[in-house]
C-alpha cells in the first residue's frame, strides 16, 4: 500500500479522541494513567498509593438484593487485606509484598505488581451492617445487602 492510506502506517490519533471521547483510545489513557499516576482525589473508582503500587481489577455487579465485588487479588494474603465502610463509601486496600531477592538469580522480566492497592466506590442504600467479605482462590468477594426498602401496607386500627 502507499503511504498516507488506512492500512499500514503510523496510526495517527487526534486530541478530541484523547480526551473528549470515552472511546477505546479514552479508556486506555485513563487506565495508563491510572496506572502510573497517584490518585489524588479521596473515593475513586481506580488507584494505588506509592510508587510500586498497582490498580486492582474488579467487577460490581447489581443485583435485586444488594451488590456484590469481584476483585482479583492473586498473591495477596487474606491478613493484608482491609474492607471498610464509611459514610456510603466502600473501600478496599491492602499489599502484594516485593518479590524476594535471591543471590543466584536474575530477573529478566518483571511484569507482576506489587506494593500498596486502594479502591473505592459509593454504594447507594447499603445496609453497611450486613455487609461481608470473604477470601476464596484470589478473588475477594463482597456482597453488600440493600436496605430493606419501606414497603406500604395498610394498618388495622384496633379497639382498646
Amino acid at each position: 500500500m502507499r503511504n498516507g492510506s488506512n492500512c499500514c502506517g503510523p496510526k495517527q490519533w487526534s486530541r478530541e479522541g484523547a480526551r473528549g471521547s470515552r472511546g477505546m483510545l479514552g479508556r486506555e489513557f485513563e487506565q495508563l494513567v491510572s496506572e502510573f499516576l497517584p490518585v489524588l482525589e479521596g473515593v475513586s473508582g481506580r488507584g494505588f498509593s506509592g510508587r510500586s503500587g498497582w490498580s486492582v481489577p474488579w467487577d460490581i455487579v447489581e443485583t435485586t438484593t444488594g451488590y456484590e465485588l469481584m476483585i482479583d487479588l492473586p498473591g495477596v494474603a487474606p491478613e493484608n487485606v482491609q474492607v471498610e465502610f464509611n459514610d456510603g463509601v466502600l473501600s478496599v486496600s491492602g499489599q502484594r509484598p516485593a518479590p524476594e531477592q535471591v543471590e543466584g538469580r536474575q530477573v529478566h522480566r518483571n511484569e507482576r505488581r506489587w506494593g500498596n492497592f486502594q479502591r473505592s466506590v459509593k454504594l447507594p442504600e447499603v445496609d453497611g451492617e450486613r455487609i461481608s467479605a470473604e477470601f476464596k482462590h484470589g478473588v475477594l468477594l463482597i456482597v453488600a445487602p440493600k436496605l430493606a426498602a419501606a414497603t406500604s401496607r395498610k394498618i388495622e386500627v384496633k379497639l382498646g
